[in-house]
């Protein structure tokens, strides 16, 4: 079974959800566009967001972070916030 992230160039932007959490993910290969493929977290008091682009990020009051490549982020029903690499 091949990875295809071992073959040649792929881009992973995605989001899923299971019912209880929402799942982030931002995975590329193009070092070249890596200002393309940007995908940022939100924490603020009463809710969390995933976005790729916002007009005015300074509008938003909370924090925000962006992701890593190969990164993954989870978002539960209560509002908490999990990282990790899956590379």
């Amino acid at each position: 079974k091949e990875d295809v992230r071992t073959k040649g160039t792929y881009t992973a932007m995605m989001l899923v959800s299971d019912g209880k959490r929402l799942f982030g993910y931002r995975g590329f290969t193009r070092q070249d566009r890596e200002w393309y493929y940007k995908l940022k977290v939100a924490q603020c008091s009463d809710y969390v967001a995933i976005f790729q682009e916002s007009i005015n990020e300074s509008e938003i009051l909370g924090s925000v972070s962006e992701l890593e490549n190969g990164e993954l982020v989870s978002v539960g029903l209560g509002l908490d916030i999990k990282r990790e690499m899956v590379r």
